[in-house]
């Protein structure tokens, strides 16, 4: 999903940010000046601020979630681990 546009013939070509940015963004893999043009697109726009901030929740609720395999599970995997060798 691109959100970029280009326009030819010598016109100026106009870039927005994608969620795939949003998302570099929020995990800080963008470089200073990615970063930079990110920040001000989302300033500018209210569609992408939204966005920014609904994936920022998003991570958030992902960092507290936690699974646990049933005890059977895990017991069977004990077993196996002592006869796999």
């Amino acid at each position: 999903m691109s959100f970029i546009s280009q326009t030819t013939n010598d016109t100026t070509m106009v870039e927005t940010s994608t969620q795939t940015d949003l998302i570099r963004l929020l995990y800080s893999e963008t470089s200073t000046d990615e970063s930079s043009d990110i920040m001000h697109h989302i300033a500018e726009e209210e569609e992408l601020d939204t966005l920014n901030k609904d994936l920022q929740t998003v991570k958030a609720h992902l960092n507290t979630l936690a699974y646990t395999p049933p005890a059977s599970v895990t017991h069977r995997l004990l077993q196996y681990s002592k006869y796999a060798k």
